[in-house]
Parts: structure tokens; C-alpha cells; sequence
């Protein structure tokens, strides 16, 4: 089973909402760990979530580890680690999911796996 944990502190909500839409139906459990002084629901755009809040923000690596103990108890095997900024394809976790399967039948064993990153501010003559 995979999860997902989400982690967010004041997040633009129309960001958030759109990463949520990406995600929803890819993973079986997602966790939101929110930061943030004040809660917030994300009812409208995910149905089944669990909510943990830390409104004294415990950082993000902290985050992820609440989190990640959270998807121990419900049983899952693997774990996505996104934060509030993460922008995902809509096939991201099957792309991954079958990159650990093709591992396995090869009997090698990954630790971790994930997107490569571009910073695109950092190419000359790209426009944001």
C-alpha cells in the first residue's frame, strides 16, 4: 500500500487544492501535516485524509516523520514525501510504483526513489 504526506505551513490554498486533485486516486492513505498557526480543511477538494496539527510547527523533517509513523499503523509499504510547493504528475506514483516492482523482480533493493528537480530560474533565457 503507498501513502502520501503532505506537509504545509500557511499554504496558498489554490496550490495546495491543485496538488491534492494531482494526488487524489493515486495513493490509498494521504496524511496532511499542517504547520501552520491556525487549521485548515481541505474537505472540498480530498474526502478521505487524515489531519495531524502542529500549530507550534515542527519543522518539516519532523513533519514527515509523524507522518510517516502515521502510514506505519495503517499498513503501508511506501511512503511520497511532498511538501506544500510540490508540483506532481498525474501518473507520478504508477511511474514510481513500477520502477520499485521492475527493482524487485530484478532483486535489487531500493531504498529510496523520486522525480529529478529542475530549477527552471536557473536556466538562462527561461521565463517564469
Amino acid at each position: 500500500m503507498i501513502g502520501a504526506i503532505l506537509v504545509v505551513y500557511n499554504p496558498d490554498l489554490a496550490l495546495t487544492e491543485r496538488l491534492l486533485t494531482r494526488l487524489y486516486g493515486q495513493t490509498e492513505e494521504v496524511i496532511i501535516i499542517d504547520n501552520s498557526p491556525k487549521p485548515h480543511n481541505f474537505k472540498k477538494v480530498i474526502e478521505h485524509y487524515t489531519y495531524l496539527h502542529f500549530p507550534e510547527n515542527i519543522g518539516i523533517a519532523a513533519a514527515h516523520n509523524a507522518g510517516l509513523i502515521h502510514l506505519l499503523k495503517l499498513g503501508c509499504e511506501y511512503a511520497i514525501l511532498l511538501d506544500q510547493d510540490s508540483l506532481i504528475p498525474t501518473d507520478m506514483v504508477f511511474n514510481l510504483s513500477s520502477l520499485l516492482k521492475a527493482s524487485k523482480a530484478m532483486k535489487q533493493e531500493i531504498v529510496a526513489i523520486g522525480l529529478g528537480y529542475i530549477a527552471l530560474f536557473l536556466i538562462k533565457g527561461c521565463a517564469l
